[in-house]
């Protein structure tokens, strides 16, 4: 009896044991069979968010990245309105404007599907830049991101785009570093200018100043020591000697200063012709009111689109900054013989306030956007070859853009082989046209007047 109760007894202890086991299996580990049926269901959703994937049918995700914080902000979120403005002329209806995807609501291609603006902060710094476009990509499901003001981060944004095949429209960053036959970045297309361009449109504007008999033969280079400073003073040197002109001074100076009463007084002292100026707009401000300070004007102060530029910089010092001339891709005189240019800044200002208005920077991130959408469009889908094949095919007249230029890709660089510049000088708080002087709007002054002589 004490033998059969033993076996009984084993017998029961045995199921409890494998009962126990079955029990171990919790839901979190997973048998062999479970975690091969895990990794196809995680594999199949994770294509289905794969960058450059249709999403949503009827709603395509851009990404728009620049500085809103930090020392660029205020251009920053200039470029974000002129983005978010151009978003929704594609979404609506706007017959009356002569440009690409105004007239149909959305996309008619992709059955009208509607653009979504994605909104990203680089804080004007190459890291949050890089790590930013990584989230708007792998998170967020943007199929293209245009942006970024910082030549600097625009390098490290072109690497994250190149690595997950996603195009990177460059509206704004001129650094030659960027072109495809220089760094290889692949899915980068330049819808702006490149450095290069603007070197030469100083100089080819001096000459022509020349040519009307001014005398200009000194220069001082003046610059931010970031990647568009260094590589612009680069072509700029080069052309000075090329050209025939001597340069008597170069100031280089950190993004960070506050302060450039030292770096005037040396310019003061170096007394050039003509200071080509690279600055951001806070630059600009600190550089205005030093040589205000001082009580110094060289007879022509030169910059390029981003710093003098601004409707920022002219709200900080006011009629301080009249007679400084500007290379630039827009201006409101542009309206005088294309109406768009006219058209399109009614609307911004009917959406950002009466006393806003476009300028060069934003006119280019706005010329980003619809030059995407557009191709977005043709390609009638969004798969990321088909829109980088669609935007090799680009070709945008001048007339259907704000911009004095059309937009058509270098086959080799990705560059805008069209991209071209104006010179612009500013009287009574307006930037006008001064050059081409076929296409002027206003007669050049040279020299800048004194400040006791100026009304």
């Amino acid at each position: 009896m004490k033998k059969l109760i033993s076996i009984f007894m084993c017998l029961l202890l045995t199921l409890s044991c494998a009962a126990c086991g079955k029990k171990a299996e919790e839901p979190g580990k997973e048998t062999a069979a479970q975690k091969e049926e895990s990794k196809e269901t995680v594999g199949s959703q994770s294509e289905s968010k794969q960058p450059g994937g249709n999403v949503q049918e009827d709603v395509i995700k851009i990404g728009v990245l620049y500085p809103t914080t930090g020392s660029s902000s205020v251009i920053g979120l200039t470029c974000q309105q002129a983005c978010i403005m151009a978003a929704e002329i594609i979404n609506g209806s706007y017959p009356d404007l002569d440009m690409p995807l105004a007239a149909e609501e959305g996309l008619p291609n992709l059955n009208g599907a509607k653009i979504e603006v994605v909104l990203g902060d680089t804080q004007g710094d190459p890291i949050y830049g890089q790590s930013e476009a990584e989230r708007m990509i792998t998170q967020e499901g943007v199929v293209a991101i245009v942006g970024c003001f910082n030549s600097s981060v625009g390098l490290t944004i072109s690497q994250i785009c190149q690595q997950y095949e996603v195009p990177f429209i460059n509206a704004d960053c001129a650094s030659k570093s960027l072109s495809l036959n220089n760094e290889g970045y692949e899915w980068h297309f330049r819808t702006g200018f490149v450095e290069t361009a603007t070197a030469e449109g100083y100089f080819d504007y001096m000459d022509a100043l020349r040519e009307k008999g001014e005398e200009i033969n000194t220069l001082a280079l003046v610059y931010e020591n970031s990647e568009a400073g260094i590589t612009a003073s680069d072509s700029q040197r080069e052309l000075a000697e090329k050209r025939g002109y001597e340069i008597v001074l170069e100031v280089s100076y950190p993004s960070s200063t506050t302060d450039v009463s030292s770096e005037a007084k040396k310019i003061k002292a170096a007394d050039p012709d003509v200071i080509i100026h690279g600055t951001y707009v806070s630059d600009a401000i600190l550089y205005t009111e030093a040589y205000k300070a001082l009580n110094y004007n060289p007879k022509m102060l030169l910059a390029c689109s981003g710093g003098f530029t601004t409707p920022q910089y002219l709200e900080a010092v006011n009629s301080d900054g009249n007679y400084y001339s500007c290379l630039d891709t827009w201006s409101i005189s542009l309206g005088e013989t294309k109406p768009l240019v006219t058209q399109v800044n009614e609307i911004y200002q009917s959406m950002y306030g009466a006393d806003k208005m476009m300028d060069g920077v934003n006119a280019r991130s706005f010329n980003g956007m619809i030059t995407i959408c557009d191709a977005i469009n043709r390609a009638g889908s969004t798969e990321n070859k088909a829109i980088f094949d669609a935007l090799l095919e680009t070709n945008i007249d001048a007339g259907k853009l704000i911009t004095a230029y059309g937009i058509e890709f270098d086959e080799a660089s990705h560059d805008n082989k069209h991209a071209s510049l104006l010179m612009t000088q500013i009287f009574d708080g307006e930037y006008l046209v001064t050059w081409p002087f076929d296409s002027a709007g206003a007669d050049y002054v040279y020299p800048i007047p004194a400040w006791s002589e100026r009304p």
